[in-house]
């Protein structure tokens, strides 16, 4: 049976498998996703051998946004680092330290350009995230904390986050 294609979305993927050693890794060339034939984004994503994202850029029509993640020696991400116009800084405007499962600490500027640090906890029930917890400084005085809940279906999938 052929499934028909929608004429407006067009995937060209390219790939790079030659992994000669444990440092190289496998890039996923651009591709264009062209929807209502007016938005358009060029996508590159390269892999580490282990088959986890290590950098994801997006061309925007502001420029590039650039995502990069680090790995610990188990696989688990450690630090990601997000730079949302290339072509005007080298210094990322969000990085996010993965301390563990229940904690993590994101440095970011608000739109005054304010440093920020939240401080999220993850709270957990049988093994799922039932809310998280932020504590936040905006240059270094403490801000309101803030709590979200989820709210999961039957299956338990997340369908309303509160809070």
């Amino acid at each position: 049976m052929h499934i028909p294609t929608p004429t407006n979305i067009t995937p060209i993927v390219l790939f790079n498998t030659s992994l000669e050693s444990c440092n190289q890794t496998r890039n996923i060339g651009h591709y264009n996703i062209n929807i209502s034939n007016n938005i358009t984004y060029n996508k590159n994503i390269e892999y580490t051998p282990f088959n986890k994202t290590k950098t994801l850029t997006t061309q925007t029509p502001n420029g590039s946004e650039v995502n990069t993640t680090t790995y610990d020696a188990n696989n688990n991400r450690i630090i990601q680092k997000a730079y949302h116009d290339t072509s005007t800084s080298t210094h990322p405007d969000k990085i996010t330290y993965h301390i563990n499962k229940g904690y993590t600490v994101i440095h970011t500027t608000d739109n005054q350009n304010n440093e920020v640090i939240i401080h999220r906890h993850n709270i957990f029930v049988n093994g799922k995230v039932i809310a998280t917890y932020d504590k936040t400084l905006v240059n270094n005085v403490k801000a309101v904390d803030q709590v979200a809940y989820m709210h999961t279906d039957a299956l338990g999938n997340i369908v309303t986050v509160t809070g």
